[in-house]
């Protein structure tokens, strides 16, 4: 939607011309701000695409899209091209991003066993940061979500093995 509106500004400027509401065209500082804004959202606009899958697991993903958006707002807070309310707005969107999309056990170990996802460096930072080893992680993740394994009883009759065929008989002399 927002791409279709910078796409669209020059038609957008000649038909608010045409009806001579001239004092709604969009000036060249309102539009490359717009197309500075049309960037921020692209970044959360690719994540949600991605994370609104329904015929593949998300929550392994969810950890790439936190890396995605993370670099992709460092990078357009960083750009030198980008206005001072962009530079505002992408630190104010890093700042609150770990409160808007925090983290959790359950991400870490779902993109750990994504074998795609195993050497992102967020995850051995993320262990790292809280003293644990992704192994105790998972081991304590099972034992939240999979009830004690319950091993069937052995039967306590003998059983009694069949008898295997005499090799002999069969020999041909």
């Amino acid at each position: 939607m927002s791409n279709s509106f910078i796409k669209n500004t020059d038609t957008i400027n000649n038909y608010l011309g045409s009806i001579r509401r001239y004092d709604q065209v969009f000036s060249d500082t309102e539009l490359k701000l717009a197309k500075d804004f049309v960037k921020v959202l692209e970044v959360f606009e690719k994540a949600t695409d991605v994370m609104q899958g329904i015929s593949y697991p998300s929550l392994n993903i969810s950890v790439f899209c936190y890396v995605d958006i993370k670099s992709s707002l460092e990078a357009l807070n960083t750009c030198v091209t980008s206005s001072p309310i962009i530079e505002k707005s992408t630190a104010f969107l890093l700042e609150r991003l770990n409160h808007r999309l925090p983290i959790t056990e359950n991400m870490i170990v779902a993109a750990f066993l994504d074998p795609s996802m195993q050497n992102l460096p967020l995850l051995s930072s993320y262990c790292r940061s809280r003293d644990v080893d992704m192994f105790e992680l998972m081991v304590k993740k099972w034992g939240q979500y999979e009830p004690e394994l319950r091993l069937p009883q052995a039967d306590k009759r003998k059983v009694v093995e069949p008898k295997k065929p005499d090799r002999a008989k069969h020999i041909r002399k």
